[in-house]
């Protein structure tokens, strides 16, 4: 007796093509995010100075954790070229050279990108805001780091014992 094909263990993919699969179809969503990415930011660059500002923050971080914002972005061979239209087409849009706010520029391939982080224009404001001080923080809020009033308390509670003492 026989079992069924999507039963039987034997007709599932190997973990490495299954693995391949999901790394080829990473890579491609990452493709489309960028080069939509470029072209929004050649857009913008084209309208002037009256254009909107960008939709969101974006952040690459690599396999390494590397945080690379971007600032603007432009794949290093975008189209195909006329000869070697195969190989062009299986490596077009596959490395992209990032320009990051502090006027770095960092050259990598979509394979190294283990995340895409964005933010919208609008937490981004309420981001702004609040270091500014023009948003309400958390109550008893003076203005101090994150953690300072616990870091405070604990050497005043240590002062206070070694008064007793």
């Amino acid at each position: 007796m026989s079992l069924p094909p999507e039963v039987n263990p034997a007709s599932k993919p190997h973990p490495d093509h299954v693995r391949s699969a999901r790394d080829a179809f990473w890579q491609n969503v990452v493709i489309e995010m960028l080069t939509s990415l470029t072209a929004q930011s050649y857009a913008r660059a084209t309208a002037g100075p009256d254009a909107p500002p960008p939709e969101g923050l974006f952040t690459l971080i690599t396999h390494s954790s590397q945080k690379i914002p971007v600032a603007g972005i432009a794949p290093l061979l975008a189209c195909s070229i006329s000869d070697q239209r195969s190989l062009s087409a299986e490596v077009q849009c596959s490395v992209f050279r990032v320009y990051t706010p502090a006027g770095e520029v960092v050259t990598l391939p979509v394979s190294e990108i283990a995340s895409v982080h964005a933010i919208s224009r609008e937490a981004q404001e309420r981001l702004q805001k609040a270091r500014a001080g023009m948003l309400p923080g958390p109550e008893g809020d003076d203005d101090e780091p994150f953690g300072f009033a616990a870091f405070t308390s604990l050497a005043r509670s240590s002062r206070d014992e070694e008064e007793r003492a």
